[in-house]
């Protein structure tokens, strides 16, 4: 999976675009105003494994320092 980022080549739209897709062609995409987009960075992506952890017991039993 890619993360794109991508920006559009007109000055006074600036839009820019993330995304997480695979693309097959980043050379034909196009921004809502008409003008091409631009990649800005592409990088190698995938998901993460999250394990659940679970708290720590608290401990009544600490006395104040000093």
């Amino acid at each position: 999976m890619l993360y794109v980022t991508l920006i559009c080549s007109d000055p006074e739209c600036a839009e820019e675009i993330e995304s997480y897709d695979d693309l097959p062609d980043l050379e034909h995409l196009v921004c809502d105003c008409g003008c091409t987009l631009q990649v800005v960075s592409i990088d190698e992506a995938r998901p993460a494994e999250l394990r659940v952890v679970a708290p720590l017991p608290q401990r009544r039993d600490l006395r104040r320092a000093a």
